[in-house]
């Protein structure tokens, strides 16, 4: 199952606002809540820009991705913010996604030595 803050840190990444994301998101109780503002601020924090409009830094959040969830939200989430990074290369790409997978999940690709970003996906 799915940790609950996930869905806030996507949906703020997806979003571009932090506003968005916190009333899309239902909270099952007060500790709910917590969790998820922690998870969000965690997650954004680092790649917000104070004194400018821009509320999500894209390669940044790409840069520092990490599967929370199920391997089919972590891919869709990364695919989402790979295609705001055209100008990265594959094996950037390849190596950010390899390296944001779950410890015994990343261990099993790495160990398969994937060429390319879509192997690496299929092997995961």
């Amino acid at each position: 199952m799915e940790p609950l803050g996930y869905k806030v840190v996507a949906l703020a990444v997806e979003s571009g606002s932090c506003h968005d994301a916190a009333v899309s998101w239902s909270i099952g109780s007060v500790a709910d809540c917590v969790i998820a503002v922690v998870l969000l601020l965690v997650h954004l924090l680092p790649t917000m820009h104070f004194g400018s409009t821009d509320i999500c830094d894209f390669e940044a959040s790409l840069s520092h991705i990490q599967q929370i969830g199920s391997l089919a939200n972590y891919l869709t989430h990364f695919s989402g913010l790979a295609r705001k990074a055209p100008e990265w290369s594959d094996t950037q790409l390849k190596g950010v996604f390899v390296g944001g997978l779950r410890e015994e999940l990343r261990f099993d690709v790495q160990a398969l030595q994937p060429n390319t970003l879509s192997e690496a996906k299929r092997l995961s």
